[in-house]
């Protein structure tokens, strides 16, 4: 990363090269919950995508900061996005011209996507989505985000809220939340490159 963070082009296949893996897994999980199913040939040119999107935003990148698949999230999805966009276009039937209805009102932005989006902007973002990585699951780290997002927003009763929408008792919430946060405070203090998240008010 450091390579890629001074501009040098030549590393975007050493990127490619040493992770594979962890770049071929970003791009399903986003596919994976817009419910788009990519084919082998398809996850392989998001795969270069990805690797040219992170060398974009690598020269704002810290060293010790989140893994470069971490803090480009929001491009990663951006390029995913774009993929299952042309791949729909191809593959939509012809149809007859009808004009579109207005929709029926504006639906909320999922917080977990804002959280990404905002991880390819902010570093020590991108370093929470990480060390919420190592430490909960996908579902977990969501109900994690939602429940600090409403105590941000004021909501008197967040367990409550976050309950509702995940289907939990917040007595639930509030256990798995504080679970979390150990975890990520435990995290900070054992892992160097993790030793910022103490000081975030999510987590402290």
């Amino acid at each position: 990363m450091e390579r890629l963070a001074a501009g040098d082009g030549a590393a975007i296949q050493g990127l490619i090269d040493a992770h594979r893996t962890d770049l071929v897994r970003s791009v399903r999980a986003v596919a994976g919950k817009r419910g788009a199913r990519l084919s082998p040939e398809q996850i392989e040119e998001l795969v270069v995508d990805v690797a040219l999107a992170i060398f974009d935003v690598a020269g704002s990148w810290k060293p010790g900061g989140a893994p470069p698949w971490i803090y480009a999230r929001g491009r990663i999805a951006n390029a995913v996005d774009r993929m299952i966009g042309q791949w729909a276009d191809e593959l939509e039937p012809e149809r007859d011209e009808k004009p579109e209805e207005p929709a029926a009102g504006g639906s909320e932005p999922d917080p977990f996507e804002l959280i990404e989006v905002l991880a390819a902007r902010d570093q020590t973002v991108a370093l929470l989505l990480a060390g919420l990585g190592q430490v909960a699951s996908t579902r977990d780290q969501m109900v994690f985000v939602e429940h600090g997002l409403q105590v941000s927003m004021g909501d008197p009763s967040p367990a409550v809220t976050v309950g509702q929408q995940y289907g939990m008792k917040p007595a639930t919430v509030r256990q798995q939340t504080r679970r979390i946060r150990l975890r990520l405070r435990g995290l900070a203090e054992t892992d160097p490159r993790f030793v910022e998240l103490a000081s975030l008010p999510l987590v402290a």
